[in-house]
């Protein structure tokens, strides 16, 4: 009996120590020596961009997977963040990430986004994927890769947007109609005069800041051929610019002084309704005397 009892006193004296030992909390080691032995912290997710701010290569890598995510508002947030770092020394890794994107293939939704994205980095290394996404089946992607288009300097634009002159959609037609005009592309002329004569509205605001002193005269030529009001925003358009001479316009007010309506009524009462100078212009005065007389 006395030998059993020593045997269980000694059982008992090894397994306290190895019962602490399990039952120490994570971290911490037997010895208790502050500081050692913690597990390492989770690591934290990258932070959000900033506007302009440029991207470390590790959120970049985030926002490459988030953009791959099933979950569509994770992907389209993380396109709307990747915008935001255009005009960085990050952008051009940006716009690899997206187009990587678009071409595994994505969802109408995340598309669009991932355009909107593009648009704001003006890169013309997008410019193929865009032209692909211009002649999409679905009306609101053109437009969105339209916009994108027009937005990028690079003089390869030019050809796509003069082809969405004959989009089928009027809203495709609007965005590179006037996306040309801004460009002064007078090359655009010709096909705008076209859309035009056919009543395309989206035609009208872009040869007005589009058109020549020639093709102002033109436009004069088409009183009953064109919708009135059409033809009265195209030429209320020439009266607003400061690069024509006077003697253009003043030929302009008289053309929208022949044209009925109240369409051109509004667009004489615009142009005498910006700040003149200590010499009124022969062309206001005329714009006056049309009003005056008309109302």
């Amino acid at each position: 009996m006395k030998k059993s009892g020593s045997v269980l006193v000694l059982g008992l004296a090894l397994a306290l120590p190895l019962a602490q030992a399990i039952a120490q909390p994570a971290g911490k080691v037997a010895g208790g020596a502050k500081g050692k032995g913690k597990a390492p912290a989770a690591a934290a997710a990258p932070a959000k961009p900033k506007l302009g701010v440029a991207l470390t290569a590790a959120q970049l890598e985030a926002f490459r997977a988030d953009l791959a995510s099933r979950e569509l508002d994770k992907a389209t947030a993380a396109a709307d963040a990747l915008g935001k770092a255009s005009g960085t020394a990050s952008s051009a890794a940006v716009v690899g990430i997206l187009l990587d994107q678009l071409a595994l293939g994505t969802s109408p939704k995340l598309s669009m986004a991932i355009l909107d994205a593009l648009s704001f980095h003006k890169s013309a290394a997008a410019l193929e994927a865009l032209a692909h996404y211009a002649r999409n089946r679905n009306d609101e992607l053109r437009v969105k890769a339209l916009y994108a288009i027009a937005a990028t300097p690079d003089k390869a634009a030019v050809p796509l947007l003069m082809r969405a002159l004959h989009d089928g959609a009027g809203s495709v037609r609007a965005v590179a109609a006037n996306a040309l005009a801004q460009r002064k592309e007078l090359g655009a002329a010709e096909t705008l005069m076209a859309l035009l004569k056919r009543g395309d509205d989206s035609a009208a605001s872009a040869l007005g800041k589009l058109a020549t002193p020639d093709l102002a005269a033109k436009l004069g030529d088409l009183i009953g051929d064109v919708r009135d009001d059409l033809l009265s925003t195209a030429l209320g358009g020439l009266l607003m610019r400061d690069d024509l001479k006077d003697e253009v316009k003043l030929e302009v007010v008289r053309a929208l002084g022949k044209i009925p309506g109240e369409m051109s009524l509004a667009a004489l009462a615009e142009y005498i309704a910006e700040p003149a100078g200590k010499v009124k212009p022969p062309s206001r005065a005329e714009a006056e005397k049309i009003l005056g007389e008309r109302q």
